[in-house]
């Protein structure tokens, strides 16, 4: 019989939870011949939606139909739930609940995570950042009686463990993209426009390095919540005046251009190929999907040396050609931009994401000046590098095997028991 699988998640967001949800939505999607998939979609902040309506698109109304059609005949009893949101919205639905984040982007977490963590039976996270900020972070225990802290606690991993599944490269073939650079090296930075992503930084270090060479582009690719016109209006007009306070009275020879609204994957294929350099001055960064995306599609990496797009811009050299194994070691693979930690804002702790005592990088900004310019003085060797580097994803984070490893990470132990059901049942046949 079918284990009943409900999913909760933002299956149609044009956003990185939305990737997300599509990508535990196609793993399980090649187990229909053991589960019953059933699809409760949920918006994700006020984002926009996927304009694509593909055979994919409509297999995920399906599921929602299929979850309707169910609430009103029969009520709503699934062996399991998967969920795709931040912690908070962690619900207990079902004897198997299991929890989907890409966690947070600095140092710690908020109690609030933990409570709800902690009432999951599996929490399944993108990066080895990730899974390490909610299994390491630790809240302090206050003795009413003694009014004073006796100690600390965190996740306790044997009632809720957390797994890393990492995103598949998707192989996209490149679409046409009319773009009028009048420049011969350019740089291109995907961002939401907002202060985690840090790209006024980003701006501010181009105009240092490229002030004055009229061959040296900067594309930014931007938005404020969606791919609207009037977001538009409102995003662009933001990082005009960014623009033009980074420029300066002056004026400067190098060009930005400023990029708005929704593009097909093809067409970000080609926009990843076309480019010199990718760069990033985030502040943190859960997975990364814009940074892991132009890495796979060959780009040279400019980022900031922390967090969650370490877990795929460094190599595996635990075990070399000669077949001697340390243990752990990695080569970086990109252009690290050094950094410190330092407090988030007060206005980020007031949305109550964050603790007031949480930290995130902020990048040294003559170090990403300096990595601007060895990309430009070099581009062959940092272009040689990123083509190994893509050779190495292509290999270790293809579809089928990050695709069989969500699969097992969520319902694993349905899926094999199954598979047992079912070469147990074909002996019985054989006796």
């Amino acid at each position: 019989m079918k284990k009943r699988v409900l999913i909760i998640a933002p299956a149609f967001s044009a956003t990185g939870y939305g990737e997300h949800a599509r990508f535990v939505l196609r793993s399980l999607r090649q187990h229909e011949d053991k589960l019953e998939l059933f699809l409760v979609p949920t918006r994700w902040g006020m984002g926009g939606e996927i304009t694509t309506h593909d055979e994919e698109y409509l297999w995920m109304q399906s599921l929602v139909r299929k979850q309707e059609e169910y609430l009103a005949t029969e009520g709503q009893k699934f062996d399991a739930s998967v969920q795709v949101d931040v912690p908070t919205g962690f619900q207990r639905l079902s004897p198997l609940d299991i929890g989907v984040t890409a966690g947070i982007e600095a140092d710690k977490m908020v109690p609030e995570w933990a409570n709800a963590i902690q009432k999951m039976d599996k929490v399944v996270t993108p990066s080895e950042f990730a899974k390490n900020v909610i299994v390491d972070t630790k809240f302090a225990v206050h003795d009413n009686f003694l009014n004073k802290t006796v100690g600390e606690h965190g996740i306790d991993v044997t009632k809720t463990p957390v797994e890393v599944v990492h995103y598949p490269v998707k192989l996209i073939q490149p679409e046409p993209l009319e773009l009028k650079l009048s420049t011969t090296f350019n740089l291109l930075t995907c961002v939401q426009w907002g202060p985690r992503k840090a790209a006024h930084l980003t701006i501010d270090a181009f105009y240092r390095a490229f002030r004055n060479d009229p061959n040296a582009g900067l594309i930014v690719k931007t938005f404020g919540i969606n791919g609207s016109k009037l977001d538009r209006e409102r995003t662009m007009n933001a990082v005009k005046n960014t623009v033009e306070h980074f420029r300066g009275k002056d004026g400067a020879k190098c060009k930005v251009y400023l990029l708005h609204g929704n593009l097909s994957e093809g067409q970000m294929t080609t926009l990843y190929r076309m480019v010199d350099g990718y760069v990033t001055t985030t502040h943190g960064e859960g997975f990364g999907l814009p940074i892991f995306e132009a890495a796979y599609n060959e780009c040279p990496v400019i980022a900031t040396d922390w967090s969650g797009h370490l877990d795929f811009l460094c190599v595996d050299e635990s075990v070399n050609k000669y077949g001697k194994e340390t243990p752990g070691k990695k080569r970086k693979m990109f252009l690290p931009v050094q950094y410190a930690l330092g407090e988030v804002p007060p206005e980020q702790v007031a949305e109550k994401m964050f603790r007031s005592d949480t930290k995130w990088a902020y990048v040294n900004p003559n170090s990403v000046v300096t990595r601007m310019k060895d990309l430009k003085k070099d581009p062959n060797r940092f272009k040689s590098q990123a083509i190994k580097l893509a050779t190495y994803l292509k290999s270790n984070f293809n579809q089928k095997k990050q695709y069989d490893l969500m699969a097992n990470a969520l319902l694993g132990d349905y899926l094999n028991m199954s598979d047992w059901l079912s070469e147990l049942n074909k002996e019985i046949e054989t006796v």
